[in-house]
């Protein structure tokens, strides 16, 4: 499982680890999530799973799973929508491994 720099950059900045945790919780179980759904109008099949107020948006390629953002649903969309060319490039310089330990107390 690989993460955008993005959206590591926020689960690190989150103040409340109780929440932090809870994310990256929801993020390692993403592949068995019933939850998660094929964003509409997305051409490039990006998912999301729902956790309270927050938005994990990923992609599945070559049987990898990139988690791409996080954030709270009132700005992740706008986010994603400003900065989709980047998401959707080959580039893996701007992912790397996520450890479930670095966000953890």
């Amino acid at each position: 499982m690989l993460i955008a720099n993005q959206a590591n950059k926020f689960l690190l900045k989150k103040k409340n680890s109780n929440v932090r945790e809870d994310l990256a919780r929801v993020v390692m179980e993403i592949e068995s999530s019933t939850q998660s759904k094929i964003l509409k109008g997305s051409k490039n099949k990006l998912r999301r799973v729902r956790w309270n107020d927050y938005r994990i948006i990923y992609k599945i390629l070559d049987g990898e799973i990139i988690i791409l953002m996080i954030g709270l649903r009132k700005n992740c969309y706008k986010k994603l929508n400003n900065n989709l060319h980047n998401f959707l490039r080959p580039d893996y310089s701007c992912y790397q491994p996520f450890e479930f330990n670095l966000y953890c107390n």
